[in-house]
């Protein structure tokens, strides 16, 4: 094997071998530890963490048997079970999976073409687009593209034809459509006449309530304030308690005598007089306020946050509202409408945000991906080192590492570098914002997009070129054709450890191994933090998980022409926003195509191959415009709920909008009284019947083979057809009461919080109950102490 030959081989093997081990470990781990660990494995099927009719059916023992089950469960089931979100995610790795392995495809084209008669490049090499010597072989690339990134193109048509459905049946079933967050619209950019509720009935039909958000910063503040003080009031008691029940253990042990002197130490006021020294709690447990200092009581300035509170309605409104309508119908015509003559006013406007997900966004993000971008171009230049090491000589002394130790520097340690870089940034994003996970969704993905893929492509390669290109100014061209596709060689290596150590990682699950077992043993001291851990089960992050893999499919997608063995190691991959993180993460791909086509695009003009050069452009534009068109098409249905949905075809409907006099109405019942006829209304039955035959494409074209029923979406994933796939739990509205200040801000009506000690045999949680009854609410139910002195819960919590 030459020198200078990219990531060599042996850092390939490197990767893989390591990478192979991982998984191995990680999938046996899994097999022994999830019969044992179902709290982490199965926490829905075996505990009582979720509604009855989401929890899933206990998943078969044996190591086989349960892939197969997970396997064939139908798409109803798994949407009723885990929710739309979780649905799309998973569509979305298996439209992934299915586009790699067709991609495999192009094997038997490229691979030759590339490998046989060219510059006589060694190893990895010789597969990629770098070994092609005769510019007229480029045209196969450029044909291949054109069928790969069509094809491509094509599903994610299809998808977004079938997730419009989708979201169409989901949004306007009776479980979605009655929900407080389908009938409440969110108005930004509000001007200050139509911040008051007698304005705004005259402006909608079918308006119900008006909520408008205020500001007020010290109330913010002190209502946080109490809240951290309550919790560390509670955690205070636990540990009394706690240490009170050591101190009897502990006296149990010793004799009768120091039993009753700790009996004496808990009923005195005066520790020292009372408790000797050899038991040594004399210091610790005084009172209470040793814990917990008098000026820092959860009463703390309580008096003061009710004065603010009572005051909330009078501070000075933001320029945004949240208006509730009577029906999903009336809310959607608001938000569709024009509301002021102004531009910027009663714009934008948002619909089916939930209270829980309220909160606004930051959005100074741009230093911080400039910043990132620093040490992922320094992870770039590590997979390159060895081009390092023959033009800096102070770097020689790698080359002496052995052939084992230079793999593993050049192919495995800059993918897990690079890794560990990803994984902390969603953590910044998350406390950034948090309104249905876009912000989080679109900002990762930029970071991913610029640094995880471009800074490090850019700078592995760069870090192969540069020295050339100095040396040799007029060469330019033939350097770059030869080193552009070295960065695909360092994503080789990612995609092993994300496809073998990543994925096993997630599957044995040891994020939650180590939380649950290892954090929530050392950091959960308190019965209300011990129920947390158990009872949280952990959610799909869609904002931060659907970025991951779209930038997979990226780096996959890109090099897919230019060095296609990298399939191989993508086909080893294997969230309430409604669903729509999906048809973000289809247009998404696009950026994939568009670098992957744009660098094929560079690899000719570079070769100077002047008929692929105008085949591939030819292929770019069509990319281009099928983006556009797909955008127009589907934007504006994607944010909207359709009104033919929302009102049944036969004309009739149950929505409650205007309830005053309506000639139209009137027409329409005075027409209804003459036709009482038997005859006339058999034969409306009769052209009914024959207008729904028609409007059922689907039904009467049901037979037709795949092929035909996977190119026209228009007919087979149309409204009714996927109305089928809907569970039958959708079909029952939503069980909501008439909150009044639902969509208030929360600290405008926040409590003292409920405190949640042990409950102890000797009675002493219930004097602390009874000692602080007129300042707090505090319980000591479902609780209790284990015969280790440990906490434990029985049962759910009282708050």
């Amino acid at each position: 094997m030459t020198e200078n030959q990219g990531t060599s081989t042996q850092a390939v093997l490197t990767a893989l071998s390591a990478n192979a081990i991982f998984f191995g470990i990680f999938i046996g781990a899994f097999l022994v530890l999830r019969l044992k660990f179902e709290r982490i494995d199965a926490p829905k099927s075996c505990y009582d963490v979720v509604p009855e009719e989401k929890k899933p059916e206990p998943l078969p023992l044996d190591p086989v048997s349960w892939v197969i089950a997970l396997l064939a469960k139908p798409h109803r089931l798994i949407i009723q079970q885990c929710g739309i979100d979780c649905y799309s995610f998973l569509r979305y790795l298996m439209i992934m999976a299915l586009t790699f392995t067709i991609g495999i495809v192009t094997w038997v084209v490229l691979l030759p073409i590339n490998a046989v008669n060219g510059r006589g490049n060694d190893g990895h090499d010789r597969l990629s687009i770098s070994n092609v010597a005769d510019r007229h072989r480029y045209y196969a690339h450029a044909f291949v593209s054109w069928a790969f990134y069509g094809a491509r193109i094509f599903v994610i048509y299809r998808e977004l034809y079938y997730f419009n459905s989708l979201r169409a049946v989901v949004i306007t079933s009776p479980l979605y459509s009655t929900k407080l967050s389908s009938r409440t619209v969110l108005f930004q950019s509000v001007p200050d006449t139509w911040l008051d509720e007698k304005q705004t009935f005259k402006l909608f039909n079918g308006f119900k309530r008006i909520y408008v958000t205020r500001n007020e910063r010290n109330l913010v503040a002190k209502v946080n304030r109490r809240e951290k003080l309550a919790m560390h009031f509670e955690a205070a008691t636990t540990k009394l308690l706690r240490m009170a029940m050591k101190a009897k253990m502990k006296a149990d042990k010793i004799s009768q005598k120091e039993e009753k002197s700790m009996q004496k130490f808990l009923e005195s006021d005066d520790v020292s007089k009372e408790i000797q020294v050899d038991v040594n709690l004399s210091e610790e447990m005084k009172s209470i306020d040793f814990w917990v200092p008098r000026d820092k009581h959860p009463r703390y300035k309580e008096g003061e946050i009710d004065l603010l509170q009572k005051r909330y309605w009078k501070f000075h409104p933001k320029n945004s509202l949240f208006d509730e309508f009577e029906d999903q119908y009336s809310a959607e015509i608001a938000r569709q409408c024009v509301l002021h003559h102004s531009p910027f006013s009663m714009t934008p406007s948002y619909i089916g945000l939930e209270p829980g997900d309220i909160d606004w966004m930051n959005m100074r993000l741009f230093c911080l991906i400039i910043f990132w971008a620093i040490p992922v171009a320094f992870v770039g230049a590590i997979s390159n080192i060895n081009y390092l090491t023959t033009k800096l000589s102070w770097l020689e002394f790698i080359n002496q590492s052995p052939t084992w130790l230079l793999g593993f520097i050049t192919g495995l340690l800059p993918a897990v570098m690079l890794a560990f870089l990803s994984a902390l940034l969603p953590i910044n994003f998350r406390g950034m914002a948090k309104i249905a996970e876009h912000f989080t969704h679109n900002a990762y993905f930029v970071f991913l997009f610029v640094n995880t893929f471009l800074v490090t492509a850019l700078s592995s390669s760069a870090a192969a070129t540069t020295q050339q290109v100095i040396e040799n100014p007029t060469s330019i061209h033939f350097v770059l054709a030869d080193n552009l596709h070295k960065s695909s060689n360092f994503y080789l290596s990612y995609l092993l450890l994300q496809g073998f150590t990543i994925a096993g990682g997630s599957l044995l699950q040891i994020n939650g191994l180590f939380l649950y077992f290892i954090l929530g043993a050392i950091f959960a001291l308190t019965v209300r933090k011990k129920w947390a851990c158990f009872s949280d089960v952990r959610k799909l992050d869609c904002g931060e998980t659907f970025p991951i893999f779209i930038k997979l499919a990226c780096i996959s997608l890109s090099f897919a022409i230019i060095a296609p063995m990298i399939l191989f190691a993508a086909f080893a991959m294997g969230p309430d926003s409604r669903g729509s993180h999906y048809p973000k993460a289809l247009f998404q791909t696009f950026t994939d195509i568009y670098v992957g086509q744009i660098s094929l695009l560079g690899m000719f003009i570079i070769g100077k191959a002047y008929g692929p050069i105008i085949l591939q452009a030819m292929g770019l534009g069509v990319t281009v415009f099928c983006h556009i068109l797909l955008k127009a098409a589907f934007d504006r249905q994607l944010l909207s709920v359709p009104l033919d949905a929302m009102k049944p075809l036969d004309g009739f409907s149950t929505t409650n909008s205007f309830h005053g006099y309506s000639d139209s109405l009137q027409k329409v019942l005075t027409f209804q009284k003459t036709v009482t006829s038997q005859e006339y209304l058999k034969k409306e039955k009769a052209e009914h019947a024959e207008v729904r035959v028609n409007l059922d494409r689907h039904g009467r074209t049901k037979n037709d083979k795949f092929f035909v029923r996977f190119i026209r979406p228009d007919v087979y994933l149309t409204f009714r057809y996927v109305k089928d796939l809907l569970p039958a739990l959708y079909n029952v509205p939503a069980n909501v009461e008439d909150d009044k200040i639902a969509y208030y801000q929360p600290i405008s009506t926040a409590k003292m919080p409920v405190l949640w000690i042990p409950k102890d045999s000797y009675g002493w949680s219930k004097e602390e109950i009874k000692k602080n009854e007129k300042v707090l609410k505090m319980y000591d139910t479902n609780s209790g102490f284990n015969r280790k002195d440990g906490i434990e819960f029985i049962g759910e919590p009282p708050y």
